[in-house]
């Protein structure tokens, strides 16, 4: 997991399942009082298997965890393949068991 470094308010740069390359900006974190925003890089290439939602944070706090793997460019294939409608297949619905 990338921590935060500071205390503030957390604006996302990247979506889950982004692929990122070392060094590449992951959020800024504004003072709430104003002043300069601290960049968060990412410490290594992945891709980003989570994140938080919250964008109040403090030091310390769990901001993006990215995956390791060196299969990286077969990941973003992969992705991209399914973000596209054309090779998503309808699911076929399937009788849900009624609660009672």
């Amino acid at each position: 997991w990338v921590r935060s470094a500071r205390s503030g308010i957390l604006r996302a740069q990247v979506k889950l399942g982004q692929v990122v390359e070392q060094g590449e900006t992951l959020g800024l974190i504004s003072e709430p009082g104003g002043g300069h925003d601290k960049i968060v890089s990412a410490p290594l290439a992945g891709i980003v298997i989570g994140r938080t939602t919250l964008p109040l944070i403090y030091e310390g706090d769990a901001l993006f965890h990215i995956g390791r793997t060196d299969q990286t460019s077969l990941l973003e294939k992969l992705r991209v393949e399914l973000e596209e409608e054309s090779t998503l297949k309808p699911h076929e619905r399937t009788a849900e068991p009624v609660i009672v």
